[in-house]
C-alpha cells in the first residue's frame, strides 16, 4: 500500500513538473505553442498535454523502440533520439489547443522541455529512482538473468575511475565532495588505498593485467612494433590486444564488461572498444536489449545530453579564462573538438556506462568492470614549470557521488573473504572501487 501511495505521489509531482515545463517551454521558445488566450486555459491546456505526453511515452514509445531493436543498439540510440520528437508531435495531434510547428521545433523544443523540467525536478530535489519508467526498465531486465548468477543473488562490481588518482579521492573525500565513498568507509569496511599500477601507467596496460592478468608487451599508449613494422594505438588497435590476452580464462567470464578498453573475455560486452562492432547475433541482441531499455525512460537521453552541452560550454569558458588570464602553460583546448569529446566520456558515456551497470547487478552478472574516464588530461595552472590537474576536475568530481550512489541503492556490500584467490587478487588494485552486492 505505502509502495502504491508513494507511485502515485511521484506521478503526481512528475505531472506537475512536467505541466509546468510544458507551460514555460510554450513561453520562452515560439515553436510550441496553446493557442487558448485565457492564462486560466493555458494552465490547464499545459496540464493537459503533459498527461497526454506521458501516456504517449507509455505506450507508443516502447513499440516505436521495438522496432529498431533488429537494426542493432546504434540504431536504438538514433531513434532514442528522436523518438522524444515523436511524442511531441503526436500529443500535439491528440490535442488540437498544443500546437508543435513540425519536427525541428518538435527536437529544440524537446531540449527546451527537457532542460527546464531538470532545473525544475533540481529544486524539488525530485530524481528518477523509483519512477515509472526507472520501475518498468528494472522490471524488464530482471526477466533476463545470467545463467552464471549466483543463487544468493551476490556479484562483484569493479569501478574504474580512469585517471582518477589516489591523492584526488582522498582530498575530495576529506573535503566532502565524496560523500557517498565516505560513507561506505565508514559503515561498509571499505577503505582507500595506493597502488602502483606499474609502468606504463595507462588505460590498456593496466586493463590487460588487471582482467587477463597479463599485459606484457604493451610498452606504452602507443608505440612502434619493429618486428611487425606497425604502428599500435591502444584505442584503434584494442581489438588486436585484446585477442592476444583472451585465453577464455578473463576475470569477466560469465559477466560484463560496459565501456571499457578491453573486454575480459566478458558474456556480454557493451560500449567496449575491443568489440564495439563485434559479436554474434546474440551479443548483438544483447546490446540492443540494453539500450532499448536506457531509452524507455523519454527522460535520459535528453537529460544527459543537455548535461554533455553544459560540460561543453563550461570547457569553453574556462579555456577563454585561461587565455584572458594569460595562464602559462597552456594547450589549445580547442583542437582535435577536445570539449566534445572530454564531455562525450565523462558525461554522455558515465551516464550511459552506470545505468548499464545497473542492469547488470538487476540481473545479477556474477562480475561486472566499467569504466569512467573522470579527469581532463590538459594542463591548465603553472606548478614549477609542472603542468596541474585541471579547473575541470573538480566539477567532474562532484558528478561521481550520484552515480556511485546508485550502486549503493542496489544494496550494495563490501566484499567478503569468500571471493575466490584469483578474483581477490585481482580486484584488489581498486579496492577503493570494487563492490559487492546481494
Amino acid at each position: 500500500m505505502m509502495r502504491t501511495t508513494r507511485v502515485i505521489a511521484r506521478f503526481l509531482v512528475l505531472w506537475f513538473v512536467d505541466g509546468l515545463s510544458l507551460l514555460l517551454t510554450a513561453a520562452i521558445f515560439p515553436g510550441i505553442t496553446f493557442i487558448e488566450p485565457a492564462l486560466s486555459l493555458i494552465l490547464r491546456d499545459a496540464f493537459a498535454a503533459a498527461f497526454v505526453l506521458s501516456i504517449v511515452n507509455l505506450a507508443i514509445r516502447p513499440i516505436v523502440l521495438l522496432v529498431a531493436r533488429p537494426l542493432g543498439f546504434i540504431a536504438v540510440f538514433v531513434l532514442g533520439f528522436l523518438v522524444n520528437a515523436l511524442a511531441l508531435l503526436l500529443t500535439a495531434q491528440l490535442l488540437p489547443v498544443f500546437e508543435v510547428a513540425g519536427w525541428p521545433s518538435a527536437l529544440v523544443g524537446g531540449f527546451v522541455f527537457a532542460a527546464i523540467g531538470i532545473i525544475l525536478t533540481g529544486l524539488l530535489e525530485v530524481n528518477e529512482e523509483g519512477s515509472i519508467y526507472q520501475s518498468l526498465i528494472e522490471r524488464l531486465a530482471r526477466r533476463h538473468a545470467y545463467t552464471d548468477a549466483d543463487p544468493g543473488g551476490r556479484g562483484l562490481v569493479m569501478l574504474e575511475i580512469d585517471g582518477l588518482s589516489y591523492h584526488h579521492v582522498k582530498a575530495a573525500i576529506a573535503d566532502g565532495r565524496l560523500p557517498t565513498l565516505k560513507r561506505l568507509m565508514e559503515r561498509e569496511r571499505f577503505h582507500l588505498s595506493r597502488f602502483d599500477c606499474g609502468i606504463p601507467s595507462q588505460t590498456s596496460a593496466c586493463q590487460a593485467g588487471i582482467l587477463f592478468g597479463d599485459n606484457s608487451d604493451i610498452p606504452a599508449f602507443r608505440w612502434y612494433d619493429k618486428d611487425k613494422q606497425k604502428l599500435y594505438v591502444s584505442g584503434s588497435d584494442a581489438a588486436e590486444l585484446n585477442r592476444r590476452y583472451a585465453k577464455g580464462d578473463g576475470l569477466l567470464r560469465g559477466g560484463a564488461s560496459i565501456n571499457n578498453m578491453l573486454d575480459g573475455d566478458a558474456l556480454k560486452s557493451v560500449l567496449t572498444l575491443a568489440d564495439l562492432f563485434d559479436g554474434d547475433d546474440e551479443e548483438q541482441e544483447r546490446r540492443a536489449e540494453d539500450i532499448y531499455l536506457l531509452m524507455l525512460n523519454p527522460y535520459f537521453l535528453a537529460r544527459t545530453l543537455i548535461f554533455f552541452l553544459v560540460d561543453v560550454v563550461r570547457e569553453l569558458w574556462e579555456g577563454w579564462q585561461q587565455q584572458r588570464q594569460n595562464i602559462q602553460p597552456r594547450l589549445n583546448r580547442l583542437a582535435h573538438g577536445y570539449p566534445f569529446v572530454r564531455a562525450a566520456t565523462t558525461v554522455l558515456m558515465r551516464d550511459m556506462a552506470a545505468n548499464l551497470a545497473i542492469l547488470d547487478i538487476l540481473r545479477g552478472a556474477p562480475s561486472i568492470y566499467v569504466t569512467w574516464p573522470a579527469m581532463t588530461r590538459w594542463p591548465t595552472t603553472p606548478a614549477r614549470g609542472r603542468a596541474t590537474p585541471s579547473a575541470c576536475s573538480p566539477p567532474t568530481i562532484r558528478s561521481l557521488p550520484a552515480s556511485i550512489g546508485r550502486f549503493e541503492k542496489r544494496r550494495l556490500a563490501p566484499m567478503t573473504s569468500s571471493s575466490s584467490p584469483t578474483t581477490a587478487s585481482r580486484a584488489a588494485p581498486l579496492s577503493s572501487n570494487a563492490m559487492g552486492y546481494r
